[in-house]
């Protein structure tokens, strides 16, 4: 989502959002296999705890697109933040409509395109 262009703009062109529940409301089981990351089940993507302290998790079945271009996204340099990517120190920003609250690290990414092929692969096959 940080990637830009050669001219220095943002590359992202649409951005993906999923309403957001407690994980709370799942059984015992599925919410400690969602904190350790694990594929099954595969529509549900855990984000973690929010700035009011609860855990959420979206359902990839509920995504929803829109342009990027609607939150008037540009890329800063975050160098000197805590999380910058040292081989990339820009960060996405919305300048409307919006703010980030957070980036997905290496093994949440990886958990999320794993679940995401599985997810589709199946309801395609449906």
């Amino acid at each position: 989502m940080d990637k830009r262009t050669n001219s220095g703009r943002p590359k992202a062109e649409r951005l993906q959002f999923l309403p957001l529940h407690p994980t709370e409301n799942l059984n015992p089981d599925s919410r400690g296999r969602l904190r350790r990351l694990e594929v099954n089940p595969p529509e549900a993507i855990f984000v973690g705890e929010l700035p009011d302290g609860q855990e959420a998790f979206g359902l990839l079945g509920e995504a929803c697109t829109l342009p990027a271009s609607f939150f008037g996204v540009e890329l800063e340099w975050f160098e000197d933040h805590p999380e910058a990517d040292p081989t990339n120190p820009y960060h996405l920003v919305a300048r409307r409509h919006a703010c980030r609250l957070g980036t997905l690290d290496d093994a949440q990414l990886q958990v999320m395109h794993q679940k995401m092929l599985v997810f589709w692969a199946r309801s395609q096959a449906q």
